[in-house]
């Protein structure tokens, strides 16, 4: 669909009851491509900035809109599954083409809105524009802390040529 295109296997199994459903099991992305939203009116702000925690807050809301709407089934239903993320799966919007790899344990409760993610996902080889200057992506991760919230610590390491007068 519009957010994307993703090839991946599983063995995933599901058992209880129909008021207590559990997902258990592995995932695995084998190729894709995820679209993320353009990012509008960027400005970069301070750490210590309150608008900073004004910001987090909002992330707490969005990762709501990641879990499905409730039906009878899901409303109890208890997901733990490991997702590996092979190389060549990529993540772009019109600022990043970034390829991304590495293992995630993705936990969710319905009964309680909540979600968990644990683990890294890296990179290598890739792509961000910032301030008009694309950069070449040399290594990244982004690593989930079993947090409910969708807010990993980001660590990036881009390379940029800066063009000297007169030389190739």
């Amino acid at each position: 669909n519009d957010r994307g295109n993703i090839v991946a296997s599983a063995d995933l199994t599901l058992e209880g009851g129909f008021g207590s459903p559990v997902l258990a099991g592995t995932a695995t992305v084998d190729e894709g491509v995820v679209y993320i939203p353009k990012s509008d009116d960027k400005e970069v702000i301070s750490t210590d900035d309150p608008d900073l925690f004004n910001v987090a807050d909002t992330a707490m809301l969005a990762n709501r809109e990641l879990i499905p709407s409730k039906n009878a089934f899901l409303a109890n239903l208890v997901a733990d599954v490991r997702v590996h993320i092979s190389r060549d799966t990529w993540v772009r919007s019109p600022e990043a083409n970034v390829e991304v790899y590495g293992d995630v344990a993705v936990r969710m409760e319905r009964a309680r809105d909540r979600m968990q993610l644990d683990g890294v996902i890296s990179s290598e080889r890739g792509t961000y524009e910032f301030l008009s200057k694309r950069f070449d992506i040399a290594r990244g991760s982004a690593i989930f802390t079993n947090s409910t919230e969708l807010n990993p610590l980001l660590q990036a390491t881009g390379e940029y040529r800066v063009p000297q007068a007169g030389r190739e």
